[in-house]
């Protein structure tokens, strides 16, 4: 369903890829009997297809992946390197979200293992980046990753460079 409704809005953009891979699709179910997509009916919006409990899952292993990603970014941790972290959740909802959509996060975010835990954390490790989604916040482990003595060097520097374009 949502492959054909994707097809016929981008028809008028893609007439001729759109057309071939319409054509390829099995059935009729949803192509209402034509023989053309150029024939099929353009969608039409409809307030039935809005899922705000399924919005806002998505939005939650979204950030999620984010933050992770922001992480592996800053603090330069090779994509090869899989992280292995702990979420700690004071909301209920919000762990079963996360619950669910780990795989999701495993895979895009390249973790190895992930621990979640219920309420907050009582000592954050040395040697960790943090992260808050919501009610939740994402421990990261730097240990072996990165080396910390580097890391600090090249922040430094960062900030230098930044305090010289600042003072001009």
């Amino acid at each position: 369903y949502v492959l054909e409704r994707t097809l016929r809005l981008l028809h008028p953009i893609m007439p001729h890829i759109t057309e071939e891979i319409w054509q390829l699709l099995p059935g009729n179910i949803y192509k209402d009997n034509k023989k053309a997509i150029v024939l099929a009916e353009f969608p039409q919006y409809s307030d039935n297809f809005i899922n705000t409990a399924a919005e806002k899952s998505m939005n939650v292993i979204i950030e999620t992946v984010k933050c992770l990603r922001n992480i592996r970014q800053t603090l330069n941790i090779p994509v090869s390197g899989k992280l292995k972290i702990q979420i700690f959740c004071e909301n209920y909802e919000e762990k079963n979200i996360i619950e669910t959509g780990l795989p999701y996060i495993k895979t895009f975010a390249r973790i190895e293992t992930a621990e979640i835990i219920d309420g907050t954390p009582k000592i954050i490790p040395p040697q960790s980046a943090t992260a808050v989604i919501g009610s939740s916040r994402i421990i990261v482990p730097l240990a072996g990753l990165i080396d910390i003595d580097k890391e600090i060097q090249r922040q430094k520097r960062k900030l230098d460079t930044l305090q010289k374009e600042k003072h001009g």
